[in-house]
């Protein structure tokens, strides 16, 4: 990943340069005007840098419990500033709860879940990344779901593009009594819930 942020830089760098001896732009000018765009990248190329854990090392190949968990419980709440959120939940008495990331990932499997009687909220939001939510064959859930940047599916429906939104109610909604209100948002990146 690192190699590709830098040659990225080296790539717009020369395709600035060559702007400049063509006169479409000046070069000192756009430099002086967009250098920050340079420390965004790298400073973004050192938040993704990734460092696995040497293959003897303990712990090496086994998820942090932090971000990565099998939750029994009713209710899960869980955030990361930096790094991806993997939540398995199989509570039979599910109530929702909330996510959040900032510079990450968050993946929630409801798969093996059942829904508590009544109507509850699961709140899953972030900045940076993707949100990913399984839901149980059968669960009746009423999906809002709304990026600034970045692309939704929701159940196969599909919007991408600038400020997307996408609201969703499974057919059995309106007839259960256990059911989940699922509201998801993301500044950039996408979102998929199946």
């Amino acid at each position: 990943m690192r190699n590709f942020y830098w040659g990225f830089i080296l790539i717009l760098f020369g395709f600035l340069l060559l702007l400049d001896n063509l006169g479409a732009i000046d070069f000192k000018e756009f430099i002086s005007d967009y250098w920050p765009l340079l420390l965004i990248l790298w400073g973004v190329s050192i938040l993704a840098r990734r460092r696995p854990r040497p293959a003897g090392a303990a712990g090496a190949g086994v998820p942090s419990p932090e971000l990565s968990s099998q939750i029994d419980s009713e209710l899960v709440h869980q955030s990361s500033v930096f790094g991806n959120i993997d939540v398995k939940v199989t509570s039979q008495q599910f109530k929702g709860g909330s996510i959040s990331t900032v510079f990450g990932e968050s993946f929630i499997d409801l798969s093996s879940a059942k829904f508590a009687e009544g109507e509850h909220e699961l709140r899953v939001h972030g900045v940076f990344g993707e949100s990913r939510i399984i839901l149980p064959p059968d669960a009746a859930a009423a999906v809002s779901a709304s990026s600034v940047l970045g692309e939704l599916v929701i159940f196969g429906q599909r919007k991408g593009g600038f400020s997307s939104e996408i609201q969703h109610m499974t057919p059995n909604y309106a007839q259960v009594t256990n059911r989940m209100k699922i509201s998801i948002t993301r500044v950039f990146g996408s979102i998929n819930v199946s």
